[in-house]
């Protein structure tokens, strides 16, 4: 299994512009997606293996990660969650993209 994290934040033009945290610290990368977009169709966006093989979305709110400072206190706090293919990405959500092998 292999994973690739999404922050998505909303822009003035109704559509959403996440910010992928997913190569390492030195790199981010930007996609933009469509408001209502479901979670495996956001994983493709980064590449189309990822929602292919999509098998579920870890998400966590950003102001939620903000405030506890880090993801194993949003655990500790029960605001991390797993969501399936029906999922559609909200503003503000940071994301753990896990997929299989195609």
């Amino acid at each position: 299994m292999r994973a690739s994290v999404l922050l998505v934040r909303a822009d003035a033009a109704r559509r959403v512009r996440p910010a992928s945290c997913q190569a390492g610290e030195d790199e981010v990368k930007c996609w933009t997606l469509r408001r209502g977009m479901k979670a495996p169709q956001a994983a493709g966006t980064i590449h189309t293996d990822f929602e292919k093989g999509f098998i579920c979305a870890e998400v966590m709110a950003f102001e939620e990660l903000r405030e506890a400072g880090s993801e194993a206190a949003v655990k500790a706090k029960g605001r991390y969650r797993q969501e399936g293919k029906l999922y559609v990405m909200q503003d503000g959500d940071v994301t753990l993209f896990k997929f299989g092998r195609t």
